[in-house]
């Protein structure tokens, strides 16, 4: 079974998402290729947002089977200079903007294949300067998926666009983060990656972020004191920001991108 994955902003009110499977598979079935199960990851990450993408991709992608190809479009530069990637990484595939969306892939997979999406034989006759979703990304990960060759699409670069947004560094006994995702309970997401956990449990900190200031990692979101906001290491392998049976982006009035504090004491 053939897999392509959906993930972009346009939100579920107008039709663009709807348009994009219609573009793959009416080339699919042009090419009397297989059919793939096309699956909607999400397409309600806020505009714009592309590490919100990147995040739900890190997220998402370990659970689908090798060879699945990943369509993410989130592209607040359509139709300027920003160029566009195929890439092969990990065993899957992400067809994508180079705008620091895949940034975390890179980072897991420091040794992919990222190639350009040039060839107009494999986009759609008319381009617009508005819709590349439907017109350049679609098509190709449709005729990616009835076996055209990665390479077929463009010239292979070396040096994407890898934002530092996605990075978590500490230097001293203080670091800056910010907050990635907001789910629908209103959980904040960091780019604190989980791995930091045991570093939280073993010694002292004082996380501040708004008018919130945290100094507990919590195994679970009903230890969270009531009333109060707590860390926790989520499903997700970040850390998370969360109340008890509350919305954290509510009480604290924090929103993506939003920055905070950690220092060790």
């Amino acid at each position: 079974m053939k897999i392509i994955t959906l993930t972009t902003d346009f939100g579920l009110d107008d039709p663009f998402a709807g348009i994009m499977k219609g573009v793959i598979l009416s080339i699919i079935q042009d090419r009397k290729g297989e059919i793939p199960q096309l699956i909607d990851l999400t397409h309600q990450v806020p505009f714009g947002a592309v590490e919100t993408a990147g995040f739900h991709l890190k997220t998402a992608y370990k659970y689908f089977p090798p060879g699945t190809i990943h369509l993410a479009v989130v592209d607040p530069g359509v139709g300027g200079q920003r160029q566009a990637l195929a890439v092969e990484a990990g065993g899957q595939y992400f067809i994508a903007p180079d705008n620091g969306l895949l940034s975390p892939i890179f980072h897991l997979y420091p040794r992919y294949d990222a190639y350009l999406l040039e060839n107009r034989d494999y986009m759609l006759e008319d381009v617009s300067s508005t819709f590349h979703g439907r017109d350049i990304f679609a098509p190709a990960a449709a005729y990616l998926v009835s076996g055209v060759p990665i390479e077929s699409f463009g010239r292979k670069i070396k040096h994407p666009v890898i934002s530092p947004e996605f990075k978590f560094e500490i230097t001293g006994d203080s670091a800056e983060f910010h907050i990635i995702h907001i789910d629908y309970f209103g959980n904040l997401f960091t780019n604190i990656p989980g791995e930091y956990a045991s570093l939280l449990l073993k010694r002292s900190f004082l996380l501040t972020i708004g008018k919130a200031e945290i100094s507990q990692l919590c195994y679970a979101y009903e230890m969270i004191p009531e009333g109060e906001a707590g860390l926790i290491s989520g499903s997700s392998g970040q850390i998370e920001i969360a109340f008890k049976n509350a919305s954290a982006a509510e009480k604290l009035k924090i929103a993506i991108r939003d920055r905070g504090q950690i220092e060790f004491l």
